[in-house]
């Protein structure tokens, strides 16, 4: 368990409180992929679809809320300390993106590194 929070907590923007939720939250739900990952903390998004039109109007939020704020605010340090999620903010925000839809897409990106370091973790444990 030590050594998965560790992996975890070693992605810049995400301290040691996040970490440890968001193991706690792996190991409850049994999180099998990305998109199940995104879905479960509600960082999916909702299509309006009639006829021809489909239209991203904003993201489910039918997770768990608590971990959604925790991804959040390490979104918001990682913009600020993580090489790799700035230039992914800013690219976005170049191309015209608007800056809370960029946070929320940096915000999935971190859970999906999380998920995979949580996941080395567990590999490296059965083996």
């Amino acid at each position: 368990m030590k050594e998965a929070v560790q992996k975890i907590e070693s992605i810049k923007g995400i301290g040691f409180l996040t970490a440890v939720n968001l193991f706690l939250f792996f190991e409850k739900k049994q999180v099998k992929n990305r998109k199940e990952a995104a879905a479960l903390i509600g960082l999916d998004p909702i299509v309006y679809e009639s006829g021809k039109k489909k239209i991203n109007k904003r993201i489910s939020k039918q997770g768990d809320a608590y971990i959604r704020n925790l991804i959040y605010m390490a979104g918001m340090c990682a913009i600020r300390t993580n090489t790799k999620i700035k230039e992914f903010f800013e690219r976005l925000v170049s191309n015209g993106k608007k800056k809370k839809v960029a946070l929320v897409a940096c915000m999935r990106k971190l859970l999906i590194m999380a998920l995979a370091q949580y996941k080395n973790a567990y590999l490296e444990k059965t083996h």
